[in-house]
């Protein structure tokens, strides 16, 4: 089983337990629950024995975690879509530069003023939308939006089923993942 930390950790914790936050709701955790949490709080984590796997469903029931069974990277593309990804305030300054999506994909992040999620941002690299400054800000959301869905009628995870199957779907994680090794987005 794979999994990934969700929320953020709060000053005030000590060695045996820590203070999370997600989505404005505390968590305490402490004991094995801590240190697994800790151990997938910038990538993805695997368990490899019965007790880890009741541990993390702990965590996920807790709502500080998202698990799938399988290891392959479309199993990373099913639990990063039930996560809110968000551009990290208090990033590290002095880190290795960017590639060019990783630019982008922080760029969008920071300067929609929309939550967007990975399939959006999956479709937003496979069309080659760039962001540009009539499509960042709130003022210009709606705009946007017309971009990545382009009839009023969507069905509910009909942008995440044509995503599944997006060239563009495994570079934008990769590149994901490695802003959140490198501590500049969040997961929520």
């Amino acid at each position: 089983m794979m999994y990934l930390s969700k929320g953020i950790l709060c000053k005030g914790g000590s060695k045996n337990w820590l203070y999370i936050r997600h989505l404005g709701q505390p968590t305490v955790l402490n004991g094995e629950e801590a240190v697994l949490w800790q151990e997938s709080r910038f990538h993805f984590s695997y368990t490899m024995n019965p007790s880890e796997m009741a541990i993390v469903q702990k965590l996920v029931r807790k709502g500080v975690a998202v698990s799938e069974n399988g290891w392959s990277e479309l199993e990373k593309y099913h639990a990063l879509c039930r996560c809110s990804i968000r551009a990290n305030p208090n990033f590290i300054i002095g880190l290795k530069p960017f590639n060019a999506l990783e630019k982008r994909i922080l760029t969008w992040l920071r300067k929609t003023d929309a939550n967007l999620s990975l399939p959006e941002l999956i479709c937003l690299e496979d069309k080659g939308i760039k962001p540009e400054r009539n499509l960042l800000y709130r003022k210009n959301s709606t705009e946007l939006f017309k971009l990545i869905y382009p009839c009023y009628e969507s069905i509910a995870g009909d942008l995440e089923n044509k995503m599944r199957c997006s060239i563009a779907r495994q570079r934008t994680i990769d590149a994901l993942l490695e802003l959140l090794r490198r501590k500049r987005v969040v997961i929520i």
